[in-house]
């Protein structure tokens, strides 16, 4: 009998241990440190790899293009531009952590900028021809308005006389040293994010002697409040701006990157990065068994979102005016809206998280 009974009480045992509090809590913890561990390792440090890789680039083609300007150098700088735009759509969400130290998420992307400051300043300097500016590092002490992407595009893209012409020159070359600004800023963003002091290991060890995490909830509580500032910085700050009431009143000019025409393109590389680090970081796997109807909502709408913002395409003016065109942005606005309510009010309560203030707040 005591043979018989020995498998039995040892599967009891195991069970007992299995449902100890304590052995509970340190799984939930290796779980929760895997899903920060994985975003880090799997989305963060890889795009900002890319967005380091892609600003020195196009640095490169700037600086090239100005030593000799000619339509080819400007057509390969303009693309190098379009492909910074792209990398920089998969990291604006993560407004925390080295991007939000020392304002490097102003300085890489002054936006919104309704008021036009960034414009009006390029203009300013661009009178002035001052050759301190065009000096290693000088960028750096200058208003963020002048520093970043919404810069780079203006010079790039406007102007009273093409930038192969002579009377350009200064213009160029302010170009490749904001280029060369948005080099150096990408580079202190991804390498913020590497070493023994760097952000990863913050979020990798959360506790009483961390000074900015002191739980494991405090690490994921930030993951998802970056989702929440993607899709709602999507909505409210590219989209609803410049679609307006209809097509009479809609304000293309307030589009991301309209100068470019690389409104539609960043908006589904925001999209996408979104997805990817939705997707990488197994944070769905924090829902508990009967809460998966969450996660298959989630996937459902970011496809819908992908697809609606894959429907615009060409200049600002024709995406928010356009009735087709129109059309598809709004259906995007509902979307942003319902992932907005399924991560905000559906997935924080099912994982017992409180998403609380985002980047966003104060905006």
């Amino acid at each position: 009998m005591t043979a018989v009974l020995a498998p039995v009480l040892g599967l009891l045992s195991l069970l007992a241990i299995l449902a100890s509090p304590t052995l509970a809590a340190e799984a939930d913890e290796a779980a929760h440190a895997a899903i920060v561990e994985k975003a880090v390792t799997r989305v963060i440090v890889p795009a900002f790899q890319r967005v380091a890789e892609t600003a020195a680039n196009t640095a490169a083609r700037l600086e090239a293009t100005c030593k000799e300007p000619d339509e080819d150098g400007i057509e390969q700088s303009r693309a190098r531009f379009r492909d910074l735009v792209r990398a920089w759509a998969r990291v604006d969400f993560l407004r925390f952590g080295p991007l939000s130290d020392q304002g490097r998420y102003e300085r890489f992307a002054f936006w919104p900028d309704p008021r036009g400051v960034a414009r009006r300043q390029i203009r300013q300097m661009l009178t002035r021809e001052d050759p301190v500016l065009l000096q290693q590092g000088a960028l750096k002490s200058q208003s963020a308005a002048v520093q970043g992407l919404p810069a780079l595009e203006i010079l790039l893209f406007e102007g009273d006389v093409p930038l192969t012409d002579p009377a350009a020159e200064y213009r160029c070359q302010l170009a490749a040293a904001v280029g060369k600004n948005l080099a150096s800023l990408a580079a202190e963003a991804r390498d913020g994010w590497l070493g023994q002091n760097g952000w990863s290991r913050l979020m990798a060890r959360p506790g009483p002697e961390n000074p900015v995490y002191r739980s494991r909830a405090e690490t994921l509580t930030e993951l998802l409040k970056a989702i929440l500032t993607g899709f709602e910085q999507m909505a409210d700050q590219r989209i609803r701006p410049a679609l307006g009431e209809d097509a009479a009143s809609a304000r293309p000019q307030l589009a991301p990157y309209h100068r470019s025409g690389a409104t539609a393109e960043y908006l589904v590389a925001s999209a996408l990065g979104l997805q990817e680090f939705v997707a990488k970081s197994d944070i769905m796997t924090l829902l508990p068994a009967d809460k998966g109807w969450i996660a298959n909502s989630v996937s459902f709408e970011i496809e819908n979102l992908i697809a609606a913002l894959r429907g615009l395409s060409g200049p600002a003016e024709g995406v928010f005016t356009d009735p087709e065109q129109r059309g598809k942005a709004s259906y995007a606005l509902v979307v942003l809206s319902s992932l907005k309510s399924l991560f905000h009010d559906q997935f924080s309560p099912a994982v017992g998280l409180s998403p609380g203030f985002n980047a966003l707040d104060g905006d």
